[in-house]
């Protein structure tokens, strides 16, 4: 099975993808299709969880003061403040 790359994804492309992913594979009928469907589900479900266990609280920080345990608000809030970093928890 191939190996499928999700690291350069945004949160919130990774989330949209995995639903989109899980209804795929919840309306194919079973073959080859539905493997592919699965391995593509796997990797991004596996990118979610390694990005989650980056941060030990659970939750992303901003420079700013802000911070979510949601990735999608957080790409966001990134997004519509250009001038903000991430901040890295000690």
């Amino acid at each position: 099975m191939r190996d499928y790359s999700v690291r350069g994804l945004s949160a919130g492309e990774l989330e949209r993808a995995r639903r989109e992913l899980a209804a795929s594979l919840a309306l194919s009928r079973s073959g080859a299709l539905s493997a592919v469907t699965a391995g593509q589900l796997g990797a991004v479900e596996a990118e979610l969880a390694a990005r989650k266990d980056e941060s030990p609280t659970g939750i992303l920080f901003c420079g700013c003061g802000y911070g979510t345990d949601n990735p999608v608000r957080f790409d966001a809030h990134l997004g519509n403040n250009s001038d903000h970093e991430p901040y890295d928890q000690p």
